[in-house]
């Protein structure tokens, strides 16, 4: 529990001595203060004497206070009874949680009644889950509002459908809007589409702010261009960055970043590390590797010997459409 002061002690105590009272009002400001306090106990007692007069937004912060202490099943009840009675923000955050339960139907269905009533964070929300489970013809309109009002998620989804239909201009346009949003992963997709695209000295100046934010897809990009260029010492220093990252969240990285780990190891000269890389790669599906593991296995070795010729495809991070997270109405 976090330190309080004086001020904040008798804030509690007023509030309490008030809530104990019946004072429903006083419930919900004593619970968001027990919060701030970092007490959970006492927030959650509050936050449910609060919600037990049915009061939509105080329905709605009891979910999200659920949310983020476990019970997310139990959260949902709440949220979806502030949306049931009105309040657009319970409606939204019953469609975040949903949707971060895989369930997208009933996402669709709040983050529908939220963007109806005006939420528009809503509708950013639906222009991404429609996008996302293939329903691109009824997404676009939506993305396009969102990406013009600023969403860069949006902006960040619509130059990856319009690069993939070959509309590369306005592929463009949309990564720089995403990009200048601060987007890193469209950041990081421009710079592939800018490389692609025949732009390569374009591309080095994002991949290096990337790299220098610390973004290991970045890093590892940069160094194989450098490595190109020959300047070795570069390359490597940029490689090891990389692995550091990946080697830190091992146990959640996807085939092609295990890949490219194994590729950065054989670059460094560390042919045990590429072997261990080639395995987790090939274990979750990466048939380079696979095929790297069974020319090593014909060769009657697993010993470190470097196959010439690897391939350094670049990686597409997945994109980001934004927190699924719910948020608070305080």
């Amino acid at each position: 529990m976090k330190r309080s002061s004086k001020a904040q002690r008798r804030k509690i105590q007023r509030l309490q001595d008030l809530a104990m009272r019946g004072d429903l009002l006083a419930a919900y400001d004593l619970a968001l203060e027990w919060e701030l306090v970092g007490d959970d106990d006492q927030a959650e007692r509050w936050h449910r004497v609060s919600a037990s007069g049915g009061d939509p937004q105080a329905l709605n912060n009891l979910g999200v206070f659920l949310e983020r202490t476990g019970p997310e099943r139990e959260a949902l009840t709440f949220l979806v009874a502030a949306a049931e009675a009105g309040n657009l923000l319970g409606a939204r955050n019953a469609g975040l949680l949903h949707e971060r339960l895989g369930e997208d139907q009933q996402a669709e269905r709040w983050y529908r009644v939220a963007a109806t009533g005006g939420d528009q964070l809503a509708r950013n929300r639906l222009a991404l889950l429609l996008d996302r489970i293939g329903r691109y013809e009824e997404a676009r309109p939506l993305l396009v509002a969102a990406a013009e009002s600023g969403h860069a998620g949006s902006a960040h989804t619509l130059a990856i459908r319009q690069e993939s239909a070959g509309d590369d201009d306005e592929a463009e346009y949309r990564y720089r809007v995403a990009a200048a949003c601060g987007d890193l992963d469209a950041r990081y997709n421009f710079a592939l589409f800018l490389d692609r695209i025949g732009r390569t000295p374009e591309a080095l100046v994002l991949w290096r702010a990337g790299a220098d934010g610390g973004d290991a897809h970045s890093a590892y990009n940069l160094a194989i261009e450098l490595e190109k260029a020959g300047d070795l010492r570069e390359a490597h220093r940029l490689y090891r960055q990389a692995l550091t990252v990946w080697e830190a969240d091992a146990e959640n990285l996807d085939a092609d970043t295990a890949y490219c780990a194994a590729v950065a190891c054989e670059e460094l000269d560390d042919p045990r590390g590429a072997l261990d890389w080639y395995r987790r790669a090939a274990a979750l599906g990466h048939r380079d590797a696979a095929r790297e593991l069974r020319q090593r296995a014909l060769a009657n070795s697993e010993s470190p010997q470097r196959t010439p010729g690897h391939d350094r495809n670049r990686r597409r991070p997945k994109q980001r459409g934004g927190s699924t997270r719910p948020s608070s109405g305080r």
